[in-house]
């Protein structure tokens, strides 16, 4: 499973505006998942407001071609997605908030800390909870978090975990799904999450 976020712009009172990418793989199928795009802004106040924007089905399709191309395309357009060429419906639901500054650049941070270096140099303990989109939250924590953009009121994270190489950097989420064969909850093996944490 895969969940990114990517800051596009930031106004003058701090909230800034992502775009997002996500999808689940339950039982690890070799096929490609339906991805969710969408639209985040992420506020001064620690609230979080979220837009749809495209939704990209392929279950039940075995046109494994014709779903390659989409995906490409869908890469494609979120990668060069910026707010110069935003949706037009979205851009009308965000103009209240005046965002401006799109030079991300100055807020990139790009390193692994440790559970003392993310309290001695943000000022957030290792314990707060890191917070990811449609309201999933960390719910235990790794020795290292890999810190992607330094923002004033709070971080960008971005956790990982292999059980194949067994290597983790970040925190578990409450991603969790059942199977009739499994008694209780079952993690995913695999993921990508960005989050974020707050000061």
């Amino acid at each position: 499973m895969a969940v990114i976020i990517e800051p596009i712009s930031i106004n003058s009172n701090g909230d800034v505006l992502c775009k997002t990418s996500h999808y689940l793989n339950k039982e690890g199928a070799h096929m490609q998942m339906p991805l969710t795009y969408s639209f985040l802004v992420i506020h001064a106040d620690r609230s979080i407001t979220e837009y749809d924007w495209f939704y990209l089905n392929t279950l039940g399709r075995y046109d494994w071609d014709a779903i390659e191309q989409e995906l490409e395309k869908w890469d494609k357009i979120f990668e060069e997605t910026s707010l110069e060429n935003m949706p037009v419906d979205v851009l009308d639901r965000i103009k209240e908030y005046n965002f401006l500054n799109t030079q991300m650049e100055q807020y990139a941070f790009n390193r692994i800390v440790s559970s003392a270096q993310l309290s001695e140099e943000f000022g957030i303990p290792a314990t707060d909870p890191q917070i990811t989109i449609d309201s999933h939250h960390s719910d235990s924590s790794f020795s290292k978090v890999y810190v992607k953009y330094d923002f004033p009121h709070f971080i960008l994270t971005r956790n990982r975990f292999n059980v194949n190489t067994v290597k983790k950097t970040g925190a578990e989420f409450d991603y969790y799904y059942t199977h009739p064969s499994v008694k209780g909850n079952i993690g995913y093996e695999i993921y990508t999450i960005d989050a974020f944490m707050f000061r």
